[in-house]
């Protein structure tokens, strides 16, 4: 991003564990923007960020305005991220669920599913998911298939109320 622009940045997991790889983009990716869920309900954004010091700037004002708002939100993102997370939020996380993509996303076809499920638990309701799916022990072919993922997505959710954000 550039200075004194405001907005989403994106803190990729390499740069959390102090790697480098900053990752820049004029605004916000949505899902107008992609044109995949063109009159649908779905948002899908990505959150630019660089560093750790970044990191909570980047995706916290998300799930705290989706907690504001008593929407469910689920953070599927590796435990590093996890634990900022926790320390951000300082005990005012109720309504937020976490799931370790370091499990989960050992397969990225399984992360959608995961979506599925925690809308289904919520019917009606818009909800929001933070979902890091790239970090720095991804594999060649495994950041092909994240790729993959975050194309699909739009595609997956495009008529349901969900707001993805993708650090």
């Amino acid at each position: 991003m550039q200075p004194g622009r405001r907005g989403r940045e994106r803190l990729t997991q390499p740069a959390m564990l102090g790697g480098r790889g900053r990752h820049q983009a004029a605004e916000p990716v949505t899902a107008m923007d992609s044109g995949q869920a063109a009159g649908g309900e779905c948002r899908h954004e990505a959150a630019y960020y660089d560093g750790p010091k970044d990191y909570l700037p980047a995706v916290l004002p998300f799930i705290q305005e989706g907690l504001a708002a008593a929407e469910p939100v689920l953070a599927i993102v590796p435990p590093p991220a996890a634990e900022l997370l926790e320390t951000g939020l300082n005990g005012q996380g109720r309504g937020l669920t976490f799931a370790d993509m370091g499990k989960l996303g050992r397969n990225p076809g399984r992360i959608i599913s995961a979506v599925w499920d925690f809308i289904g638990r919520h019917p009606g309701r818009n909800v929001r998911v933070l979902g890091e799916s790239v970090w720095l022990a991804r594999s060649a072919a495994e950041v092909r298939e994240t790729v993959r993922h975050e194309a699909l997505i739009n595609m997956a959710f495009a008529a349901t109320p969900v707001t993805v954000l993708c650090p």
